[in-house]
């Protein structure tokens, strides 16, 4: 998968975080009007941030990493440890997710799916980075 698909896909699963928040503040009528208004931002906000947390550690460290060759072995060693730590956890947290909302029956709990896949796609995108250099 290249840049550009990822980039894709980010946009695609945006406008679906962005629908699934609205679906959000309409049918969760034990909650409170605020308080699933902030739910909805939340769920927004930590998608966008995932993504971009991991999709510019390498532009951001770049310099650092090439430093020298010490940086340049275990700076790059850390970093797709990380990178795969990253893919690693949006799929644990994608399955706590679901089975959490199965076994509490609050489905609303499936409106906070595209978080995990910010984090996968922008750990994938983190991952694409180390390799092509």
């Amino acid at each position: 998968m290249i840049k550009i698909r990822i980039k894709i896909y980010y946009k695609i699963f945006g406008y679906l975080n962005l629908i699934l928040g609205v679906i959000f503040i309409i049918i969760s009528p034990e909650i409170e009007l605020m308080e699933r208004i902030f739910g909805a931002i939340s769920f927004n906000a930590a998608y966008h941030m995932l993504y971009l947390f991991y999709s510019t550690i390498y532009r951001s460290s770049y310099n650092t990493l090439m430093h020298n060759e010490f940086n340049k072995k275990v700076g790059g060693i850390l970093t797709k440890g990380f990178a795969i730590f990253g893919m690693i956890c949006s799929f644990f947290i994608l399955f706590i997710f679901i089975f959490k909302s199965i076994e509490l029956n609050e489905y609303s709990g499936f409106c906070a799916i595209c978080v995990p896949i910010g984090l996968f796609l922008g750990a994938y995108s983190l991952w694409l980075d180390m390799n092509s250099k």
